[in-house]
């Protein structure tokens, strides 16, 4: 249960996540930077006083999430920008159907518990095969499944850096860990953007008020993003478990968006399904 609690709150703050850079609509790697560094800075006061882990490969896991988050979250801004968050967001689907098949070959005790009943496991795939086919249909136009292609690499990206963590970090002492985590994970990436930018001179453009102004928003965002995913990467059966929940983030910008009368092409009856099928794949993982 407290995966799913922690996979709602990330999915809640990836929504408001989603929609910062389509207000600000700053270049994704200046924005990238900025917010890692506002990241870094934030976890600076906390980690100092935290134990670290003592397991090597937790530190070469979090040095590859750096790297593999500074990719993925400069094509998420720049879509962001270009489009909205609901098309942002399209990694997702091929996103969860790789680490629920890497997490299913590689753990042999979820294995044996996933197929030990039928019914459950039939379910389960039902539940996740709606929802994915939900948010694919739910734009009514080509920019989706073009934003959905571009995305490919990213899923892999992310794919890799999310099952990985959940092989790395223990249960006991999990919030500790997880700071330590994403602390490291902010720092490289804030160095590998800090290298890229600076080779192409544009690394003033990151201290622009308007840059910092929009970091100071995106980076807590950024950092409960992450805290609240990799909590529910660790606890939930499968990593892809929390993915799923996580997929709910079209479902609630598409009510923000009609509150707000932004114009999106959202499927209102698509987005029904993925909610109805959400919940029942919750209830099905209790």
């Amino acid at each position: 249960m407290t995966w799913i609690i922690a996979a709602l709150c990330s999915a809640f703050f990836q929504c408001l996540l989603s929609e910062t850079n389509r207000r600000y609509k700053i270049s994704g790697a200046e924005l990238n930077c900025a917010r890692v560094f506002v990241g870094t800075l934030a976890l600076l006061p906390i980690v100092v006083w935290l134990p670290w882990p003592t397991n090597p490969y937790f530190y070469l896991i979090a040095f590859i999430s750096g790297a593999i988050g500074g990719l993925g979250m400069r094509y998420f801004f720049r879509i962001s920008a270009q489009y909205n968050g609901r098309v942002a967001n399209l990694y997702k689907p091929l996103r969860i159907f790789l680490m629920f098949s890497i997490w299913f070959c590689i753990d042999q005790s979820f294995r044996h518990n996933f197929l030990q009943d039928p019914w459950v496991m039939m379910g389960i795939l039902g539940c996740m095969a709606i929802a994915i086919s939900s948010v694919l249909i739910m734009r009514k136009n080509s920019i989706g499944w073009e934003a959905f292609l571009a995305s490919v690499p990213v899923s892999i990206m992310f794919t890799i850096s999310d099952v990985t963590v959940k092989l790395v970090i223990p249960w006991d002492m999990l919030v500790e860990n997880i700071f330590v985590y994403v602390f490291i994970s902010f720092f490289i990436t804030a160095c590998l953007e800090t290298v890229n930018l600076t080779q192409q001179g544009k690394l003033k453009l990151v201290f622009l008020p308007s840059t910092l102004k929009a970091a100071l928003v995106v980076g807590p965002l950024s950092l409960a993003v992450l805290f609240f995913a990799v909590m529910g990467f660790v606890l939930a059966p499968n990593p892809a478990y929390a993915s799923m929940i996580t997929l709910l983030v079209p479902v609630f910008l598409l009510v923000y968006h009609r509150i707000a009368n932004i114009p999106d092409d959202a499927s209102p009856l698509a987005g029904t399904v993925l909610a109805l099928s959400a919940l029942a794949f919750a209830f099905l993982t209790l």
